[in-house]
């Protein structure tokens, strides 16, 4: 089952560094650090593809396999000869479980793919994981 989501921002007056668009961290950009790419305009965009079930236990766990890659690009209202045009992608892996009704479990492998990490200089995938209780 496909999942999209999209994001956009655009002003047209000069932005705060709190209003500026942010790419990268969990919602886009997973491969990429929070905010790796600021601007005054942005867009990004997701396209997650995704496979249900459930775990063959005497009580169904249900869980989810996808995969995702995610895009955006980020610019200045007022580009000077120094500001670039900032385009961003990364895609990943991962696994969603839900066990006894009120935990739930998350792992994923996120790669980079235009451009290295800003902060670490390396396109390694990163992974993550989760782990959540509902009371």
């Amino acid at each position: 089952m496909p999942k999209t989501n999209f994001r956009k921002n655009s002003d047209s007056r000069d932005l705060l560094a709190p209003e500026l668009f942010g790419y990268g961290g969990e919602a886009f950009g997973r491969g990429y650090d929070p905010s790796e790419a600021v601007g005054d305009h942005g867009l990004a965009a997701k396209l997650e593809l995704r496979y249900s079930n459930h775990l063959p236990f005497s009580t169904p766990q249900p869980y989810t396999l996808y995969g995702y890659v995610d895009a955006g690009r980020v610019w200045q209202r007022n580009e000077t000869p120094l500001d670039d045009d900032t385009t961003i992608t990364s895609a990943g892996l991962g696994l969603r479980l839900s066990l006894f009704g009120h935990v739930s479990a998350a792992v994923e492998l996120a790669q980079p793919i235009s451009h290295p990490v800003a902060a670490e200089g390396s396109d390694d995938a990163r992974a993550y994981f989760t782990l959540s209780a509902r009371f």
